[in-house]
């Protein structure tokens, strides 16, 4: 499997859902010499899950690189929006690789590579991360384990 697995197109229903969502976020700042970006919890996500949460890259933000190998279970990205200008990148036998993730789809996504991700566009990147299956209690906060604070090329 690679880093980012396509599960299929999100309806229209659910697209709306994510707006209404997104538009009534409490957004937090990550801002820091090598990250910037929003997040905001979401606590009535319609599924079952284990914690859903936005992430909104702003034009020029970036997400260093870290692993999520502590937080086991099951990632998926429900991409509210994107430009081709948004990248989430990851290692692969010691080389950086990339892929764009696009609005309008659901993708699962490793949490075990050193992976960021970056947007060098002119719109917001806004992806609903939605865990399943956690099992440690410190999967409730932010915790990310950096590894590199070089930004991606």
């Amino acid at each position: 499997m690679s880093f980012a697995s396509l599960i299929g197109k999100l309806s229209k229903t659910d697209m709306r859902r994510l707006r209404a969502l997104a538009e009534k976020a409490e957004w937090r700042d990550i801002r820091s010499e090598n990250r910037c970006y929003q997040t905001a919890e979401v606590t009535d996500f319609w599924e079952p899950c284990s914690r859903a949460f936005f992430i909104r890259i702003p034009p020029g933000g970036v997400i260093h690189r870290h692993n999520d190998e502590a937080i086991r279970g099951i990632t998926h990205h429900l991409v509210l929006s994107s430009n081709v200008n948004c990248w989430n990148g990851w290692l692969e036998g010691g080389k950086d690789r990339q892929c764009h993730l696009r609005a309008g789809h659901r993708y699962v996504v490793q949490r075990e590579p050193v992976h960021w991700a970056t947007n060098d566009g002119r719109t917001d990147r806004i992806h609903l991360l939605v865990e399943y299956g956690v099992t440690n209690a410190s999967a409730t906060t932010p915790s990310r384990t950096a590894v590199d604070s070089r930004e991606s090329p």
